[in-house]
């Protein structure tokens, strides 16, 4: 399967008129990104139908909307008239609950999954917690025979959601869609990547927005050494097409067993000491 990692710029956005501006714009220009190189899927950051900030947090009503909204119509056209699957980042309005989620759509503009980020943070410059609700429910889909699950951005913070995912659903690949601005957590963000890549053995790929706040998109395929190494992106917008290769994760898998390797029963294990 190949994906094409969208590393967005995202403008200030302070009204729905500006927003509508912004998800046409983006339209755009991945249409002109699937002429000259098709792919199965589009990966778009956290958010990416709106800038990320407490203050459009606190107007999120004006930015949200319901699952098959205007902007889901949107980018279901888009499929529908390039065959190709997406991936995208919106505030969801449910009742009277907001999600930070994930929609995806195949490449005939239907329905496939969607997520709402479960870990809602609250600390250096994200203020997520006050203004949106906890997802509760897992998401894989499946494109071209590879199986992908979605977390998002501070969720990576907890291996037991990674774990579940690769371990019990079976995953290749791991969609983490981020908005990973250069605060006190940035400096870990990358060692996450890597880890829970290297541990699972799939391929992770971690796509923020651009700018210089925020940037440096990690893309890691199951195994890195000096050989093979994760991508990183800069700070501009980027598109990167990452190509998931299962033959790939076979060889990995079966040089370092590492699956083969684990107990089942971690929590069971008597304690010597005190």
């Amino acid at each position: 399967m190949r994906i094409l990692a969208a590393q967005l710029h995202v403008p200030a956005i302070d009204t729905r008129e500006q927003q509508r501006a912004h998800v046409a714009s983006v339209i755009d220009r991945l249409g002109e990104q699937l002429r000259a190189r098709p792919v199965d899927l589009i990966v778009l950051p956290e958010l990416s139908t709106m800038e990320y900030s407490k203050e459009n947090f606190q107007r999120i009503d004006e930015f949200a909307e319901c699952l098959e909204g205007e902007f889901y119509a949107r980018f279901a056209a888009f499929c529908r008239d390039h065959e190709v699957a997406i991936c995208y980042g919106t505030p969801r309005r449910e009742g009277e609950r907001t999600y930070i989620s994930q929609v995806v759509i195949d490449r005939h503009g239907d329905y496939l999954t969607h997520y709402d980020k479960m870990h809602t943070a609250q600390y250096g410059d994200s203020h997520e917690f006050e203004y949106f609700t906890r997802g509760d429910r897992l998401a894989v889909f499946e494109i071209g025979g590879v199986r992908a699950g979605i977390i998002i951005c501070y969720d990576m913070r907890f291996p037991e959601l990674s774990r579940r995912l690769c371990r019990e659903l079976d995953v290749d690949v791991i969609l983490h869609p981020v908005a990973f601005s250069r605060d006190l957590s940035f400096p870990s963000w990358h060692p996450f990547v890597t880890t829970r890549a290297l541990e699972n053995q799939v391929y992770f790929l971690s796509i923020n927005r651009s700018g210089s706040r925020f940037g440096a998109s990690m893309l890691c395929p199951p195994w890195i050494d000096g050989v093979t190494p994760a991508t990183v992106l800069g700070d501009e917008e980027e598109f990167r097409v990452v190509t998931i290769d299962r033959d790939v994760i076979d060889e990995v898998r079966a040089r370092f067993p590492f699956r083969q390797d684990v107990l089942a029963d971690y929590d069971r294990l008597a304690v010597r000491g005190a």
